[in-house]
């Protein structure tokens, strides 16, 4: 799902994230805090007026155009996989998932047992990445 400017634009609109892991013992999925929750206001601020001085000959100025905004440029303190003494072990064995939702509701936590059609009703824009081996 795409996030639209104006839903971005909105003052609760953050950005939160979240690593996945299945627990070895149990086998529930538990989620840790990848990074504290960003607003991006500000920076979404700056493209509003920047779209909106574009010289009107410029061919940016019509069309649709997909925009990324790199939010950090580097991980840290990702989860180490598991050693395993089994050598026959799948090698694309899911090890965990980054998973980074957009969106204003205030306890993005609480989306990740929700299903997909629930986020598209509140406006959560999800990107999940898989981790493998």
């Amino acid at each position: 799902q795409w996030t639209s400017l104006e839903i971005a634009m909105e003052q609760m609109f953050h950005i939160e994230s979240f690593i996945l892991q299945t627990d070895s013992t149990d086998g529930d999925i538990k989620h840790t805090t990848l990074f504290d929750s960003m607003d991006i206001k500000n920076a979404l601020q700056k493209v509003a007026t920047f779209i909106g001085e574009i010289d009107p000959l410029s061919p940016l100025n019509s069309g649709f155009h997909i925009v990324s905004f790199p939010l950090i440029d580097r991980f840290s303190d990702l989860p180490c996989p598991s050693q395993t003494d089994n050598e026959d072990e799948i090698e694309s064995e899911e090890i965990y998932k980054i998973v980074m939702l957009g969106t204003s509701e205030p306890f993005g936590s609480k989306l990740l047992d929700m299903d997909e059609d629930i986020l598209v009703m509140s406006s959560t824009s999800a990107l999940e990445v898989v981790c493998s081996r």
